[in-house]
């Protein structure tokens, strides 16, 4: 789980490698993938409540 505020800074990470360990280059990737995603949504809330 990856919680961020608007302007991208991380509120949360939680997470394990409960069978296989992930390397930094892939954690580095995840926390892209989030921040697109999360964008995303702030994107979309924005639209539902006519904020844009």
């Amino acid at each position: 789980n990856i919680a961020m505020v608007p302007s991208g800074e991380i509120v949360e990470i939680q997470g394990t490698a409960e069978r296989k360990p992930f390397s930094p280059e892939l954690m580095s990737q995840m926390l892209t993938l989030a921040k697109e995603g999360i964008t995303q949504l702030f994107q979309l809330q924005r639209e539902v409540l006519g904020l844009e």
